[in-house]
């Protein structure tokens, strides 16, 4: 799989986090050992919905959006 694109997107209004939290949920190995799933980032997530076709609005989302 190709690494994650954490770049923002050239028209994107605002910059977003691309840290990733780790999450509770284990993950099969084929070893046998245990690793976590983790979370997309925020601006991971931008550019998938990008991807899939999704265009943002000025009136359809705000910085403050992402946060909540």
């Amino acid at each position: 799989m190709p690494p994650a694109n954490q770049q923002p997107a050239p028209d994107q209004p605002f910059s977003l986090p691309t840290n990733r939290q780790v999450s509770s949920i284990p993950r099969a190995m084929p070893d046998g050992s245990t690793e976590f799933w983790v979370y997309p980032s925020q601006q991971m997530f931008w550019n998938a919905m990008l991807r899939k076709g999704w265009r943002w609005k000025d009136e359809d989302i705000k910085q403050k959006d992402m946060e909540d």
